[in-house]
């Protein structure tokens, strides 16, 4: 859906399935049923998650041909892909894993190049998209001077492939890091930094070895094809106001082709906590940590399932968070409290005036089922709600009413 110049929609992330069969049966099944409570008169965005399985069954141009038939059939189109993870991400124990293959590696490279072409295919005309990757890599995992460049060297791959699918297609397909704490990029000042040392300099550099192109010509490719995605838990967990790092990004002169919408997990209650970290282990999904104290130190946990002294860790409280996507409204569960850092200072106005693709991103809502005490869909429409009514200053009331009457305006 579309509110005003933004594109609208949540990641298919939540729904579980590595297949394109298993996609498209989350999109028949539950996409449809969002559709109908959202924008049931109006075409209805998706954002695609496309494991690496998946893509390699979409390369074919008649079935590609096919999906977008059958989108275009149930009144949908897609715009944005999640290709953070490679491989398989429901079910299974993933941890560490969801990074691998990073940035230092080719079949990272090829499977961001698939996806994009995937991707473009299924645009519809006129419409720019996006794909969320891996913030080059997972920062425990040694990363020699070597790998960093091997790193800014694939990616300056993926902007040329992007520049010259732009020439071929006209299709305009960005690819955004996506910061998270303990990453080689996990914050404003990390991308930044990446960015202007390591992708722009060796970028630059494997540009005219490798293409012969030019410093200005290769920057400008960097730099219109490469950025990143702003997700809001991410910056929640770390402590960093989104806004504030949506702008340090932004007048850096960096793109940034997606925003994810999403809150963290913050206790200030020390019991409460204590209580709460071991109930929120799910075996699954990894879960930094970061323990704020009143002295302003702030005490960093690689995983929920590495608290080991929690009484110690919580001494002189202030305020803890978990990185656990939690929907975007106010629920009750075992003391959770969402950081809702997305409405900080204005943020989701001030996003939208330089971004057009928005992505609601709760992938663990199957595991808060007590917490959201509703189903999937229910939700993932009171998530689109929250946005709406946020974005354009609604009441609740007026939304549902609006969404009932009319639908919502998807190219307005």
């Amino acid at each position: 859906m579309k509110l005003n110049n933004v594109h609208l929609t949540y990641c298919l992330n939540i729904h579980s399935g590595e297949t394109w069969d298993d996609n498209i049966k989350a999109i028949r099944t539950y996409s449809t049923q969002v559709k109908q409570c959202i924008s049931q008169n109006q075409p209805f965005g998706l954002g695609l998650r496309l494991s690496s399985l998946a893509a390699d069954t979409l390369t074919d141009s008649a079935r590609l041909d096919e999906v977008k038939a059958e989108l275009f059939s149930l009144g949908m189109y897609a715009f944005t892909v999640n290709a953070f993870p490679h491989g398989r991400f429901h079910d299974t124990r993933i941890k560490e894993k969801v990074y691998q293959p990073d940035w230092s590696h080719a079949e990272r490279l090829a499977y961001t190049n698939k996806t994009a072409h995937i991707l473009a295919t299924l645009l519809p005309d006129g419409m720019d998209g996006s794909i969320s990757t891996v913030p080059v890599g997972y920062k425990s995992e040694a990363k020699t001077e070597a790998q960093l460049q091997t790193s800014a060297a694939n990616l300056a791959e993926a902007a040329v492939y992007l520049a010259r699918l732009n020439d071929s297609t006209g299709r305009t397909v960005r690819l955004a890091l996506e910061p998270e704490p303990d990453c080689i990029i996990e914050d404003a000042e990390s991308l930044v930094s990446y960015f202007q040392e390591s992708l722009l300099r060796s970028g630059i550099i494997w540009l005219k070895s490798k293409h012969g192109i030019g410093k200005s010509q290769a920057e400008q490719i960097l730099r219109s094809y490469i950025g990143a995605c702003v997700d809001t838990c991410h910056f929640d967990v770390v402590f960093k106001d989104p806004l504030e790092a949506y702008r340090k990004i932004h007048c850096a002169g960096f793109c940034i082709p997606k925003v994810q919408l999403s809150s963290a997990i913050s206790y200030t209650d020390k019991a409460l906590a204590m209580q709460s970290f071991r109930h929120l282990i799910d075996g699954v999904y990894l879960h930094q940590t970061r323990i704020k104290r009143k002295d302003g130190t702030i005490v960093r946990l690689h995983d929920l399932e590495d608290n080991r002294q929690t009484e110690e860790q919580l001494t002189e409280l202030e305020e803890a968070r978990i990185h656990y996507h939690v929907p975007l409204y106010e629920f009750e569960c075992h003391g959770i409290t969402p950081t809702l850092g997305y409405t900080n200072n204005g943020f989701l106005k001030a996003a939208a005036e330089n971004t057009c693709h928005f992505e609601i991103e709760t992938y663990t809502a199957p595991f808060l089922k007590e917490a959201i005490g509703t189903d999937i869909v229910n939700s993932i429409v009171k998530e689109y709600k929250t946005v709406i009514e946020l974005h354009q200053d609604k009441t609740a009331d007026t939304v549902d009413k609006r969404i009932a009457d009319h639908g919502i305006n998807i190219y307005s």
